[in-house]
């Protein structure tokens, strides 16, 4: 194949052709596939054209998928089943269960044939155009659908089934590791087993080991021929024993019996569709496969192709049909619905598989892991071998292989042992990626193809390619569907297979959430602050059409109200726990030390609100970019902002619902005879009451009287608590002992680091602290509800909770004008007028509503505060000292200089510190988290 040129202009910055996907895991990955795929494929006949300044493109024998060209049709068919038969096949007859026999058979029927259909379009795509190969999936959808758009579409599928595949991998690997060792120990009471971690290491070592001596994707065929073998046994053995074993007394065959009602009726049909089309995996490494395969003007390496497309396709059916049929006819609505197949024979399904035949498939299990991970590893190692050889100008070096093998793997098992329940959210993660299989392939050959408009094969694909994105929409939504009907038990860190998950996810809702606000963060300040002029064509609204600037009649009186009103919350309420872990002296000092650093650091942004004149820096992120620079700017600062404004917001929903529901609660007495409202309901209650506050305070500086009151109610019932404990007196036997607070010495050091978290996180609101200047967890709550009570009268203890509720309703107001601002500024810049009432109606309910939907997906966030808080650390003790040296400009090593980088470098390595501190407590203690299910 010939060389792939890049096609950017001279002179053209490579940031320019880069776009910034932020995509957890995919990360790496992502950004080297847009190094790398930056034009589309060009001919060598090209390359004597290209202008030296311009750096070519590494020839293709250097990476990993085309380094080879030798494969056949046999090699094709032994990588196509073992990467397109994995345990996801072992839920087929769940899909029966919800389905019946009629339309089970024939969903999967048409499924089968469908990705039959659209892997015939692949093949027959990749050497569409004379003298071009696509071998990979991203380029084929580059010169289908244009360069930019075909990265937006394909990017994030690609990286899920890549990556994301692999996570899969390592977690069912290792999980059926500890299961074989389990069976064959019998009782290992008595010995020290290993963690499932552990066994998640082993897998992942076992893994790296064997990629070593796999350079490129041809050299894994001896591999792929032995996992193909595997996978088709454990299929082919499970379902001959089913049919050995006969069916289960009083077996029902009745779908409507497997649901109770009408509505889990319809999501469990909606689940089957889902478990059916996400059996059918391996389009994204089709391309990648057909490019190890020769390719002459007499021969096309498509004819190889599609030979082992049909004949692996065949045994695939082969093992698909008859255990879908054979599972549910041995067990009919009994099958399995969690844990999976795997789980339920080690225990309630024992008897359907002899102790050496459970052995031997769980030994194929973990074989035919080890080398799918193999081939969907190859395209991680492609994409960050080319982004080194682009960059380098030179063939990767054996080293530098074996790092990216080992990096790589410790990324995927880092994933794997945080995130342990992946495989129950499989519905959702695969339906984002669904259209790789159904959608796009029928697409992109009526773009590449050009058939006659209207004609039959037109009207086919499009239908085809409409219905694939619809399918996969349809399945992420019934994902979310059981999300919130069900919840999701996570277990982070702590991997377990005895625990039972919902197949789904939060994770598009809560992507999108952020995604718009930053994308509207992005819109606004893309500018210098208080500019009016044009600038890429959008005209800036003045500043008297947005919230935070609309009015500047403020004084120092509703400078402080606002001050009060964010900077006092329910965190402070954590503090002495800090001085149990440091004690009476360190506590005291830490707690001073904070207060006047963060007292500077404010002054500092006072200093620098108007520090060019002419120039007023009414947001934060607009001094961040003035100092740092446009790009540098909004990169150090845009998430600290995303996460003080919106999650702070949604801190307070959850802060102040659960406080109402502890109101009722000690008004109401004994409500076992009534229907008291659930947490999600009082949830509710509460950003009805903000979202009503928010439509009758246009701006900042009508905020005054509500800041005013939440001012009075923060300090209200912060002393209120410390005078009623003073009066109540200490309890009996009280130590001051810090060394008694833990018992081991690391636990000793992860205390002290939780608690200089808790104190340097009690400073809040340096994030509104220039919006302000413009117009001029709850433990503690529950405890005194519960344990406390006797150090509170009923009365006071009311007034605490009706002044913690209004606190939280009035700061949310100051939080989230930051957001209506950014919202409306977006508005206007798109609209060129005033955002009209109506409008502004409606950004403050979509806010409020998207808040409260996060509030009751992720209750449990107030127990990350350390982490989330961590993160934002560097906006209240680092980013003001270097901005301030950035735009003042003090001489080089005078003493101002030194003090403010000195601070600057302590409170970012302090944020690390912070953010270290909670990792480490989260990775001993974990997390149980209750999505969709406030507690």
């Amino acid at each position: 194949m010939g060389e792939m040129v890049d096609g950017r202009k001279q002179g053209e910055g490579v940031s320019e052709k880069r776009i910034d996907i932020m995509s957890g895991e995919g990360d790496i990955a992502c950004q080297c596939m847009l190094d790398y795929y930056s034009t589309t494929p060009e001919s060598e006949q090209l390359d004597s054209q290209v202008d030296r300044n311009v750096m070519k493109q590494p020839p293709d024998r250097w990476f990993p998928i085309t380094q080879s060209t030798n494969g056949n049709s046999w090699t094709a068919t032994f990588h196509l089943l073992s990467s397109g038969i994995g345990t996801q096949t072992l839920f087929l007859p769940l899909a029966f269960v919800y389905l019946g026999w009629y339309w089970g058979i024939l969903c999967l029927s048409v499924a089968f044939v469908w990705q039959l259909y659209t892997i015939g379009l692949l093949v027959n795509l990749h050497e569409s155009i004379d003298g071009t190969r696509y071998n990979r999936y991203i380029q084929l959808s580059m010169a289908a659908f244009g360069e930019k758009l075909g990265k937006l579409l394909a990017i994030f599928p690609i990286m899920y089934l890549s990556g994301g595949t692999c996570v899969m991998f390592i977690i069912t690997g290792g999980g059926t590791m500890k299961r074989f060792y389990q069976l064959l120990c019998e009782d290992c009471s008595s010995k020290q087993t290993l963690t499932t971690t552990e066994w998640f290491l082993v897998f992942i070592c076992l893994a790296i080991l064997v990629s070593l001596f796999l350079p490129n994707l041809h050299s894994v065929a001896l591999v792929s021929f032995l996992g193909a073998i595997m996978a088709v046994g454990y299929c082919t053995i499970l379902w001959v024993f089913f049919i050995a074993k006969g069916r289960d007394d009083h077996t029902v065959y009745d779908p409507s019996k497997a649901v109770a009602s009408e509505v889990g009726r319809v999501r469990s049909i909606l689940n089957a569709l889902g478990i059916i089309a996400l059996a059918f995996r391996g389009h994204n490494v089709v391309l990648e496969i057909q490019g190890t395969l020769p390719s002459t003007p007499n021969r096309s390496s498509s004819n190889l192709m599609w030979k082992g497309v049909i004949a692996s396709y065949l045994i695939i059916a082969m093992c698909f049909f008859p255990f879908a049929i054979v599972g549910y006819w041995a067990m009919g609505n009994k099958f399995p619905a969690n844990g999976g197949l795997l789980t339920a024979l080690s225990s309630s399904l024992h008897h359907y598989a002899s102790k050496p035949v459970l052995g031997v498939i769980y030994v194929q299990v973990v074989i035919s892991c080890v080398t799918a991970f193999q081939i969907y590893s190859m395209v991680v190692y492609d994409n960050l071998e080319r982004a080194y050889a682009s960059r380098t100008n030179q063939e990767c070096t054996k080293f530098i292989r074996t790092v990216i093998r080992i990096v790589f793997g410790g990324v995927t098992f880092f994933i794997s042992v945080a995130v342990p329940f992946l495989p129950t959210l499989a519905i959702l993660i695969g339906g984002i990626a669904l259209c790789i299989t159904f959608g796009y392939p029928s697409l992109m050959w009526i773009a590449i193809k050009k058939p006659p408009t209207r004609s039959r094969r037109w009207w086919v694909n499009l239908g085809l390619g409409c219905l694939g994105i619809g399918l996969s929409v349809l399945v992420t939504v019934v994902g979310v569907w059981n999300l919130a009907s069900r919840g999701l038990d996570a277990n982070f860190f702590h991997p377990l297979f005895t625990k039972k998950h919902s197949s789904s996810s939060f994770k598009l809702y809560y992507r999108k959430a952020v995604v718009v606000v930053f994308k509207c963060m992005l819109d606004y300040n893309s500018t210098t602050p208080d500019s009016n002029e044009h600038q890429n064509g959008i005209l800036q609204p003045p500043d008297d059409w947005l919230p935070i600037t609309q009015s500047r009649k403020g004084n120092s009186w509703t400078a402080t109200f606002h001050l009060l009103c964010s900077g006092i919350g329910i965190q402070t309420l954590s503090l002495p726990l800090a001085f149990v872990c440091l004690g009476w002296f360190w506590g005291s000092l830490c707690l001073s030390v904070a207060f006047v650093w963060q007292l500077y650091t404010i002054g500092l942004l006072i200093s620098l609100h108007e520090s060019v004149p002419g120039t007023r820096y009414s947001r934060y992120l607009q001094l961040s970019m003035a100092a740092f620079g446009e790009k540098l700017g909004r990169v150090v600062a845009i998430f600290p902002v995303m996460y003080l404004s919106g999650g702070t917001c949604v801190f307070f929903i959850i802060s102040g619902g659960g406080t109402m529901k502890l109101f009722y609660q000690l008004m109401c007495g004994d409500c076992s005879s009534k229907h008291p409202l659930t947490t999600t309901e009082w949830s509710l209650v509460f950003i009805c009451l903000a979202i009503l506050v928010s439509l009758v305070t246009p701006s900042l500086h009508s905020l005054s009287l509500v800041s005013f009151l939440g001012a009075i109610m923060a300090v209200g019932y912060c002393t209120t608590l410390w005078v009623v404990f003073v009066a109540n007196r200490r309890l009996d036997n009280t130590v001051y002992d810090p060394s008694e607070a833990v018992g081991s010495e690391a636990d000793r050091i992860r205390s002290i680091l939780n608690a200089v978290g808790i104190i340097t996180l009690a400073f809040r609101g340096h994030n509104v602290v220039l919006e302000i200047q413009i117009p001029a967890t709850g433990g503690m709550l529950t405890a005194l509800s519960t344990t406390l009570h006797h150090h509170v009268s009923k009365p006071v203890l009311g007034l605490v909770y009706v002044q913690v509720v209004i606190s939280c309703v009035t700061a949310f107001q100051i939080y989230s004008m930051v957001v209506y601002d950014n919202l409306e500024r977006a508005y206007a810049s798109r609209t060129s007028r005033k955002c009209p009432k109506l409008a502004r109606v409606g950004i403050k309910i979509f806010f409020g509503g998207l808040t409260f939907f996060i509030s009751v997906a992720f209750p449990f966030l107030p127990s990350l505060a350390m982490v989330i808080g961590g993160i934002a650390l560097p906006l209240t003790l680092g980013y003001p000292c270097v901005m301030w040296i950035a735009i003042k400009r003090p001489p080089p090593k005078s003493g101002s200089w030194w003090l403010n980088l000195g601070l600057g470098c302590l409170g970012i390595g302090l944020s690390l510190v912070v953010v270290g501190g909670a990792v480490w407590n989260l990775a001993c203690t974990g997390l149980d988290a209750n999505f969709f299910h406030p507690r």
